[in-house]
Parts: C-alpha cells; sequence; structure tokens
C-alpha cells in the first residue's frame, strides 16, 4: 500500500524495459523508489536494469539512461553525487565489473 513519504523523501515509481535486437519489448520492471532526486531515481533504474538482465542470464546486454551524470558516474568520468545513497554507490561500481567482465553474478 503507498503511504506519503516523510519529507524531504520522494516517492516515485521506476522502470525498465528489456528490448531484443529487433525491437520487441521482452520483459520490463518497476518498483517505488524513495529518494531525495531525480538522480537517486536514476541510478535506482540502472540498478533495476542490470538486476533484471542477471536474472534472465543475458550475456550481451546495452544499458541506456537519460541521466548524464549517472552514465558518467558509471564510467568513472566523474565522481558519484552525494545524493547517490551509499548502497547504490556499490551497485553502480557493480555495474563497472559486469561491464568489463571481472563479476559474472550479482
Amino acid at each position: 500500500m503507498w503511504m506519503l513519504p516523510s519529507m524531504p523523501e520522494i516517492a516515485r515509481r521506476v522502470g525498465i524495459v528489456v528490448i531484443d535486437s529487433i525491437g520487441r519489448v521482452v520483459a520490463g520492471r518497476n518498483q517505488t523508489c524513495f529518494g531525495t532526486s531525480a538522480l537517486h531515481g536514476e541510478a535506482r533504474a540502472l540498478l533495476l536494469g542490470v538486476e533484471l538482465a542477471n536474472m534472465m542470464k543475458l550475456e550481451k546486454v546495452v544499458f541506456e539512461s537519460d541521466s548524464k551524470m549517472v552514465v558518467d558516474s558509471v564510467l568513472q568520468k566523474q565522481q558519484l553525487q552525494w545524493e547517490i545513497e551509499p548502497e547504490l554507490q556499490i551497485g553502480l561500481r557493480r555495474v563497472l565489473l559486469v561491464m568489463d567482465g571481472n563479476l559474472t553474478g550479482l
């Protein structure tokens, strides 16, 4: 049951879609995300996508995001923003390890 979050938290839904190589939607997932910024929601959506790709045992995955800050953080082109909670920081670093082939399971 949805409940009004305490301030300054914001409740929002984040979602991801898995599309195959010919453009068909094959899976999707969404969840409620409590955070203090849109950046937090974007980071959570990326982690949700990584978790789903891992669960589906997908071997070749392209992650897309409209958040340059999250993408640059994952690619280590800039430091992670303070708004992203510690568990998301760890999760984003794990994304990098998966991308580099150094971590096979999450």
